[in-house]
């Protein structure tokens, strides 16, 4: 039994890859309590063939479960224990998961819009990447900082056709990179990332090739974490009730998966369309998320709500 807190964070983060974040959540909020009473081995790490450290993953991994079920300080909390954990042991699995946590840490930043922070985990990614010549982590950083270029880029509405375009082939061509060393970690978000930008571009057939190309690596790989997401972005881009069926679609599925922080996103896509039900199918994603959850789209939706 000692070892069983390890395995049932493996499996919650099979869950969490799968899309099932109720399970994931449970499964890795039980991991974590384990590892908070098992008794300490003087020889634990050299029970590890890799960089990776046990403890630390959870942390990580219970990060990621409460963040998609909506528990945002929940979430930061368990990225500061895991960092914690990762200045408690020795190299390698010290920095090499302290990189991993931050790496982690920048893309749940991302979604809830919050890019300066954002890019001070990147930069604390590419920093112990460098020093440490962790060029997984390397890569690592200089993927997510193209992601918050990406972000910004489509956050500034002054920017042209032509950068959106660009800035699209460098997400794209490091995502043929992590194909090419076979490594997914996050690239279903990447992939849409580069859908969005060529959507903003107005190049709406690559748009689609994109948002596609992210359904069919989850279909073949079993990580349908990020579809309610690619489903949501995708309906954008239909006419009239068609859009409209296609979010109703992805929050079916955001529901489905226990994805809060995207039903809320497409509640809000729902009411900004004038669905009937729009202001219901927010207050219904807004009370899943505790009383000191906070950040600019939870925000918003609480106010629009407010004014009703």
């Amino acid at each position: 039994d000692s070892y069983r807190p390890d395995n049932d964070a493996a499996f919650g983060t099979i869950h969490w890859c799968a899309g099932d974040f109720r399970s994931a959540d449970r499964q890795l909020e039980a991991a974590v309590a384990g590892l908070s009473t098992r008794q300490a081995s003087p020889d634990y790490a050299a029970t590890y063939f890799m960089a990776f450290d046990g403890p630390a993953s959870a942390h990580v991994g219970l990060a990621l479960a409460r963040f998609m079920r909506g528990d945002v300080q929940g979430a930061d909390a368990q990225i500061e224990a895991a960092l914690g954990r990762c200045r408690a042991i020795e190299f390698p699995q010290g920095p090499f998961n302290a990189a991993f946590a931050h790496y982690f840490a920048s893309w749940m930043r991302i979604e809830r819009g919050d890019l300066i922070g954002a890019a001070d985990a990147v930069d604390a990614v590419a920093e112990i990447g460098g020093s440490h010549g962790f060029d997984l982590y390397a890569l690592a950083a200089a993927t997510q900082q193209a992601a918050i270029d990406a972000c910004s880029a489509l956050d500034d509405h002054g920017v042209g056709s032509d950068a959106l375009a660009r800035q699209a082939q460098v997400v794209e061509g490091l995502v043929d990179t992590w194909r090419l060393l076979d490594l997914a970690l996050l690239l279903p978000f990447m992939i849409t990332t580069a859908g969005r930008l060529r959507a903003a571009s107005r190049d709406e057939e690559a748009a689609v090739a994109r948002y596609d190309e992210a359904l069919r690596f989850s279909d073949t790989t079993g990580m349908h974490w990020y579809d309610a997401e690619v489903l949501r972005v995708r309906s954008q881009l239909l006419p009239g009730e068609e859009a409209t069926s296609g979010l109703r679609a992805a929050l079916d599925l955001a529901r489905g998966q226990g994805a809060v922080p995207f039903e809320l996103r497409i509640a809000r896509d729902l009411l900004a369309r004038d669905e009937p039900a729009g202001h219901a199918l927010l207050e219904a994603a807004m009370r899943q998320f505790p009383s000191d959850a906070h950040y600019t789209e939870l925000d918003d939706a609480r106010a629009a709500v407010a004014t009703g």
